[in-house]
């Protein structure tokens, strides 16, 4: 007996949570979160072996209010570089990465634009 995992919408068994490719998928996204670039991440996740529609589902299916998880990921990584480079006064969240892809000519700031 099967049902529809939540992050792919592909087949997970009942009594599982996700299915087996999106466990295999979010152990790599754990295990990496952080410690490498999202091109060298995204190489990881392909050479699982699964498909890349699936991969894309998976990164892109918004979780439980926090953005989805390749949101997540950019906002991690976003921060990460800035405190790299000294800026330690916000911290960019999944939303945040949200807003921009969807309104990339919309100018962002944490402060307002005087004229």
């Amino acid at each position: 007996m099967s049902s529809e995992c939540p992050l792919c919408q592909g087949k997970r068994r009942f009594w599982q949570n996700i299915c087996k490719d999106c466990k295999t998928l979010f152990k790599i996204l754990q295990a990496n979160m952080g410690t490498m670039g999202l091109s060298q991440l995204m190489d990881e996740l392909i050479a699982t072996g699964i498909p890349k529609d699936k991969i894309y589902r998976f990164l892109n299916t918004p979780q439980e209010g926090q953005g989805s998880l390749l949101d997540q990921v950019t906002a991690g990584l976003t921060n990460n570089l800035a405190e790299g480079m000294g800026v330690k006064e916000k911290q960019m969240t999944a939303e945040d990465v949200r807003r921009i892809r969807e309104n990339p000519h919309k100018i962002v700031s944490t402060k307002p634009l005087d004229n």
